[in-house]
């Protein structure tokens, strides 16, 4: 997606509001680059909307590969193009689709990890129709100074304390551990161990989270449902209504007139 003018992206009033799918892409694991296959080189990646003017290579601040309103951004990320096919005997993933993601800071708390990093991950696959519950999560480089924090609720030791079966059923991957399958494959005489390529991959979903608007959150819910076996009671006649007393920071002043409307409103809950 492009805007008026390159790095100056006014679409929808949002600079860095970039969400793409590039199809048939190698990670050259030596480069440490994306690459996007061209057939013909003369000919423009992509043209600017509002001019026409073409680009022949991507900028390098194509896309922001992580969250909108966080430090630091942009987390700066171009896939390069690179003329030709894609090598024989190159690995490709079995993942019907790829998201490349920045974890951030925010996810030592359990409502950022969720509404700050699963839900913008999850919005981008539906927002291009690629969702499916076998994608790969493969993560860019960290936006902030503590990756280790990936292990309190994403990628934790203990498996059954992890969110992510909400959205996939994959393991996330680190480009480290990207490179170590290739080159394991490539050792076993299976392919070329230099290069991982991708039948689909997805980045910039840092603007897709609960306060930028047109971002609905059933679809997440109805997937992370299906994906964690939850079955609802659809023959209950009355709500069932949990509500969270918070202190401190975020809370609802008015929480106790609103307990008591909703007595009010459902005396047989």
């Amino acid at each position: 997606m492009t805007g008026l003018k390159w790095g100056e992206d006014n679409l929808y009033g949002c600079p860095l509001c970039r969400t793409c799918r590039f199809d048939n892409v190698c990670f050259n694991h030596s480069s440490q680059d994306v690459q996007f296959y061209v057939d013909d080189a003369q000919s423009p990646l992509f043209y600017e909307a509002a001019n026409g003017e073409p680009h022949y290579e991507f900028p390098p601040d194509f896309i922001n590969t992580g969250h909108l309103s966080m430090s630091p951004s942009p987390m700066d990320w171009a896939p390069k193009a690179v003329a030709g096919s894609i090598p024989e005997g190159a690995v490709f993933s079995d993942a019907p689709v790829v998201a490349y993601v920045s974890l951030n800071d925010a996810v030592f708390n359990f409502g950022h990890a969720l509404f700050d990093f699963l839900f913008p991950v999850f919005n981008t696959l539906q927002l291009l129709d690629v969702y499916h519950p076998d994608f790969q999560l493969l993560l860019a480089k960290h936006q902030g100074k503590n990756p280790h924090l990936i292990e309190l609720f994403i990628d934790p030791a203990e498996a059954d304390r992890s969110m992510l079966p909400m959205i996939s059923r994959r393991s996330i991957l680190t480009l480290d551990s990207l490179a170590a399958q290739a080159a394991q494959a490539g050792s076993s005489g299976q392919a070329d161990g230099g290069l991982t390529c991708f039948s689909s991959f997805v980045a910039g979903s840092g603007s897709l989270h609960t306060s930028m608007q047109r971002t609905r959150a059933l679809p997440f819910r109805e997937a992370a449902f299906a994906n964690l076996g939850i079955v609802e009671d659809s023959q209950r006649s009355t709500p069932r209504i949990t509500m969270l007393k918070k202190k401190g920071k975020r809370v609802l002043e008015n929480a106790d007139s609103i307990m008591k409307h909703l007595q009010a409103r459902f005396p047989n809950c």
